[in-house]
């Protein structure tokens, strides 16, 4: 059975999700539909559960997006291991609103209690508390240091393997990223359609939605959980907090600079807060 050319490690809250279902309308591409998490989360299984999840394509690209794979130090070794020959594409947002948008997920998922200024104060602090998931869902400042995950991807891979393109781009230039993205994978042209952002962030509306969308009963019928899910999130983020957002763009401005290296685009002309 084949396994993937391509995988799309990260990061998270950067377009991964609506590059996957863009990437898909494309007849000579497949993507695993689901994050599959073998490289990090379900390494201990085998080898040959992995890769059911691609038996019978025939596809020129066949793959998978699991934006835990930029972050957890352990996968680029393992997946180097397993497909030395992959194909990689990252995408990089702006980390300050990376950060913001990442604990507006961990509060509608309800892992999150403090405010957005009390947890990135507390975080390097809690880390030493916390298991590994834990960290993993609370690691707003230290999933934003991608100097040091794309170094670690370097270790593994030729630079020539690895597309790394900031998420603005795909947010605000769909068509021209997607343009780019065809070519480093050597696929036909292709005219792209519906290029609208999936998954979405935004503020819970309220608990009793959430708790309703998660109610059992209301899972089985799937244009009603939908609706929850859309309503769940359908409030604006309130804006951040001027002094934490120049607090956040200093934390990572070391990390910034030493990236500059490591990529073909200029962060102070994509993102807001370089």
């Amino acid at each position: 059975m084949p396994l993937p050319n391509l995988i799309i490690p990260g990061a998270q809250k950067a377009g991964t999700t609506s590059l996957r279902a863009y990437l898909n309308q494309h007849p000579d591409v497949y993507l695993a539909p689901e994050e599959l998490h073998y490289f990090d989360l379900n390494y201990d299984k085998p080898i040959e559960e992995y890769e059911e999840n691609f038996k019978r394509r025939e596809e020129k690209i066949i793959g998978e997006k699991s934006p835990l794979y930029l972050y957890d130090p352990s996968v680029p070794k393992r997946i180097h291991e397993t497909i030395p020959e992959t194909q990689l594409i990252i995408l990089l947002r702006d980390p300050v609103k990376r950060a913001y948008s990442h604990y507006w997920h961990e509060i509608r998922k309800e892992r999150e209690k403090e405010t957005f200024e009390e947890a990135i104060e507390t975080e390097e602090e809690k880390r030493e508390k916390l298991n590994f998931q834990e960290k993993i869902n609370l690691s707003y400042i230290d999933r934003g240091k991608y100097s040091e995950q794309i170094e670690r991807y370097l270790e593994y891979f030729e630079r020539d393997q690895m597309l790394i393109k900031p998420a603005e781009d795909l947010f605000y230039h769909p068509k021209d990223t997607l343009k780019d993205i065809t070519k480093f994978l050597d696929l036909e042209k292709f005219e792209f359609q519906k290029i609208k952002p999936k998954n979405f962030g935004g503020a819970p509306l309220c608990s009793l939605i959430k708790k309703l969308r998660n109610n059992r009963a209301i899972e089985k019928i799937p244009i009603v959980n939908k609706g929850f899910k859309f309503l769940n999130r359908a409030r604006e983020k309130p804006p951040m907090d001027k002094e934490i957002k120049e607090e956040l763009a200093e934390k990572f401005k070391p990390y910034n600079e030493e990236l500059i290296q490591y990529i073909d685009f200029d962060p102070s002309e994509k993102w807001e807060n370089f």
